[in-house]
């Protein structure tokens, strides 16, 4: 009888011992997952905050792609316009010399060929994005 209360106490130790431990095992399963969870958070967070950030720049860089164009837009209006004045600059004058003085003459076609260097709608080759393909860009 003796042994057998031995036996009782030894059982219900050993059975207390495996419910700690599986409580132990539990609780810090829990622990384990809580953490997943908070970790999964804030990753989540992370991704959520960089794909604004790339959204951002994205935006960002598409005004400033449209910027240069329209800065290289006016260039382009600017230039033809200095073109146009050249050649009727270069009309006017060989028209009031005459074309018989080949310094004019001379100069004439060097100003013209300096105007046509300058005229976007004889150098300018574009993409469907409307970006200039002329190497003075």
């Amino acid at each position: 009888s003796e042994e057998h209360g031995l036996e009782t106490h030894l059982t219900e130790m050993v059975v207390s011992l495996v419910v700690a431990g599986e409580q132990n095992y539990r609780a810090s399963a829990h622990r384990a997952f809580q953490r997943a969870l908070l970790r999964r958070r804030d990753l989540e967070v992370e991704l959520a905050r960089r794909r604004e950030e790339a959204d951002r720049k994205a935006r960002e860089a598409e005004l400033a792609a449209e910027e240069s164009r329209r800065a290289k837009l006016l260039t382009m209006a600017a230039d033809l316009r200095a073109a146009d004045d050249i050649r009727e600059l270069v009309e006017r004058v060989l028209r009031t010399k005459g074309t018989d003085d080949v310094e004019t003459s001379r100069w004439g076609a060097w100003a013209l060929g300096v105007a046509k260097a300058l005229d976007p709608s004889e150098q300018h080759l574009f993409d469907l994005g409307g970006r200039s393909q002329n190497t003075r860009d």
